[in-house]
């Protein structure tokens, strides 16, 4: 029932458009009172930065915001790039089509398993074969994967050249997919929390009162005096408490 409304109610299914009203409150002038995701200020500051539209690149911003592409540099060269659109190139066709809505990042798993196969020839198996060999939660055993990933490396550089990219423009892809892809959030993990993460959102744009008095309600002991200070500085005033 709860889904229902908010499906109804919200149209926020993920091939409708969002309502830009609530991406203008929250995700670019600051509402973040409660907001899923948005509770940090390391989160809030690039979420300002990137100043996301839609769903799209909410998710891209979910899955930015993440120790390995911060420490890659994935959300500078995000930011670099949506600023300077044309400052985007593409060395191949198969590039631009999987890249080009993420800013010419790979930010998704199913972005360098797509660059696997429409690049470099990999069968869908194979490419599927490429996400588990780089994909590795424990870093701890990321050594053992040497030799699945040299075999991978060798058949992505040749079938990517078969395919009419240039070598060390292949080799540079690999690169950057080895890099990026031991921290990539799949996009329907980052699509899913950026819809929870609009929820909220749509709630604090057209319900503010309700939804920051819910959030006041929940807050832990510890988390109480922040949640109140936000509160105030959108313009709130919180009264004593009527036993009556």
């Amino acid at each position: 029932d709860v889904l229902r409304f908010f499906n109804e109610r919200m149209r926020c299914r993920y091939n409708e458009p969002a309502d830009p009203q609530v991406f203008k409150h929250v995700f670019q002038d600051g509402a973040f009172v409660g907001v899923f995701q948005l509770q940090s200020s390391g989160a809030r500051q690039l979420c300002r930065q990137i100043a996301p539209m839609d769903i799209d690149e909410l998710a891209a911003m979910t899955a930015l915001y993440r120790p390995g592409p911060l420490k890659n540099g994935s959300h500078a060269k995000y930011l670099a790039a949506k600023a300077n659109p044309g400052s985007m190139t593409y060395s191949h066709p198969a590039i631009r089509e999987v890249l080009e809505g993420t800013n010419n990042q790979i930010i998704f798993q199913e972005q360098f398993i797509l660059l696997a196969q429409k690049l470099a020839g990999f069968s869908p198996t194979d490419a599927d074969k490429l996400r588990k060999t780089l994909v590795k939660k424990d870093i701890s055993t990321a050594g053992t994967r040497g030799p699945d990933l040299e075999k991978a490396h060798k058949q992505f550089v040749i079938g990517a050249v078969a395919n009419g990219c240039p070598e060390s423009e292949a080799k540079r892809v690999w690169e950057e997919i080895e890099k990026q892809a031991l921290y990539c959030f799949n996009k329907a993990h980052s699509v899913s929390y950026a819809i929870d993460s609009y929820y909220s959102a749509w709630l604090h744009t057209h319900h503010e009162l309700d939804w920051l008095c819910t959030v006041l309600d929940a807050a832990s002991a510890s988390d109480l005096g922040v949640v109140q200070g936000e509160v105030k500085q959108l313009g709130y005033r919180i009264g004593p408490v009527d036993v009556n």
